[in-house]
């Protein structure tokens, strides 16, 4: 079995395997970020010069495909997560005169109250 099915079918991976994996997603990341930059400059020079507003292009539309990407993998990759805990409802009482402390000792006030 091929590291890609068994990385498909979920299988465990070694450290290095699963950094293999994480190298190459990487690298076609950035070709695909790299296509977007440079296609809508290709596009211009076609027609004459590349312009400020064709590389602008390219470079938004690079940014939205990565993060579309980037959440993409964000949400495949917590699919095994367990759920976070639900938060109660209303918090707990504090009592008045504070949450039960003893009072502090290394102000110049209780020092003179110690020594009193």
């Amino acid at each position: 079995m091929s590291l890609f099915q068994r990385a498909i079918t979920g299988l465990n991976l070694t450290p290095g395997e699963r950094a293999f994996l994480k190298l190459l997603q990487g690298f076609l990341l950035a070709g695909v970020q790299s296509a977007l930059l440079v296609a809508p400059s290709l596009i211009a020079l076609n027609s004459g010069q590349p312009t400020l507003a064709a590389g602008g292009f390219g470079m938004m539309l690079g940014a939205f495909v990565h993060g579309v990407i980037a959440a993409y993998q964000k949400y495949a990759s917590a699919k095994g997560d367990s759920p976070l805990p639900v938060a109660p409802s209303q918090p707990a009482e504090i009592p008045v005169d504070g949450p039960g402390l003893p009072p502090p000792t290394d102000t110049p006030a209780a020092a003179a109250a110690l020594a009193a």
